[in-house]
């Protein structure tokens, strides 16, 4: 789909099952990728391959349960590609009993990690100085 070619994707549990297939699946669109995934090795893998293809790729080990973690993620991302245009989370969600530490209760499913993602990657608001940027002014 050419709305996707040269986009930028991050992909969250990218180092086996679903994640690494979106990841791929993405790549194929000719987005360029950003995986991130907590097991190193399986990380390590996934880019490779990805690289081998001629996808431009960047690796974060990221444990998303951990909110300094995902704001790096987030911030390495858009220091490499300079944006993010699609966000997929594909880690296993799991509890997380320290909510209270991140100030944060969690979801109505239990997990504190989906909202650490979105925290990160969601909307913010605009400086003026970006603002004008976006109109052009």
């Amino acid at each position: 789909m050419a709305e996707f070619f040269g986009k930028v994707a991050v992909v969250t549990g990218a180092g086996s099952g679903l994640g690494k297939a979106f990841a791929k699946r993405f790549a194929a669109e000719g987005m360029k990728v950003v995986i991130a995934d907590v097991q190193r090795d399986a990380l390590e893998r996934t880019k490779n391959e990805l690289l081998a293809e001629g996808t431009a790729t960047l690796s974060v080990p990221t444990d998303v349960s951990s909110a300094t973690a995902v704001q790096y993620l987030a911030y390495a991302a858009t220091e490499e590609f300079g944006a993010v245009h699609l966000l997929w989370a594909s880690h296993e969600f799991t509890r997380v009993s320290a909510a209270a530490t991140y100030h944060r209760e969690p979801d109505e499913t239990g997990n504190l990690e989906a909202a650490l993602v979105l925290d990160a990657f969601g909307p913010r608001p605009l400086s003026g100085a970006e603002l004008r940027e976006i109109l052009g002014e």
